[in-house]
């Protein structure tokens, strides 16, 4: 079964959810449901969703040293504003991909991205949550 619908923008690969599944999920024991993000990946040039696999703060290395990007939504948004904002920030998603950087800061490779641009795709995302 497919999952999701995928199309390009600027060379971004964008895969939008079908299924609300794909970014809400709660572990058996919880209480809460797992953390929903969209993440902008620019080794593999993608723009998706997801849910947080680990429980509690952790993040994997790359999202923590900013060679990936999250940005987190409640689990609870509806599917299809998580489509709408996904295909509203997918031109500026394309532009930060196209300014992506690495730099060594003396223990590890850090991603470094146009800020004005980030604040531009973050704000968006940030309207799912009510801000």
């Amino acid at each position: 079964m497919k999952k999701t619908t995928d199309y390009e923008v600027e060379g971004l690969k964008v895969s939008l959810p079908l299924r609300v599944a794909q970014y809400r999920y709660q572990y058996p024991g919880q209480f809460r449901h797992q953390g929903a993000y969209i993440e902008l990946d620019p080794e593999t040039k993608t723009l998706m969703c997801d849910w947080n696999g680990e429980i509690g703060n952790a993040v994997p290395f790359s999202v923590y040293h900013g060679r990936v990007l999250r940005f987190g939504f409640p689990p609870f948004t509806k599917l299809q504003d998580v489509r709408d904002t996904m295909k509203a920030i997918a031109p500026a998603c394309a532009k930060l991909i196209a300014s992506y950087d690495e730099k060594w800061d003396g223990n590890n490779f850090r991603g470094v991205w146009d800020e004005k641009l980030l604040d531009e795709v973050q704000r968006r995302v940030w309207a799912l949550e009510g801000f």
